[in-house]
């Protein structure tokens, strides 16, 4: 009975390991989108915050 614990600790970290590679190279490959939609979040929040009259203090880094 021990050995199958031990062979499903190791299937579950061959999971684990398995799905964090998965988001690690999926987020190399979707790096630009992301930033890229972030950005345009930021600028349009700061766009229409100058224009109600609030500050633009916290403006987008580039």
């Amino acid at each position: 009975m021990d050995d199958e614990r031990g062979a499903s600790a190791i299937e579950y970290g061959l999971l684990i390991s398995a799905i964090a590679t998965v988001i690690l190279v999926s987020s190399f490959f979707l790096y630009d989108y992301i930033s890229d939609i972030f950005s345009g979040t930021c600028t349009s929040i700061t766009t229409h915050s100058a224009a109600a009259g609030g500050s633009t203090h916290g403006q987008c880094e580039g």
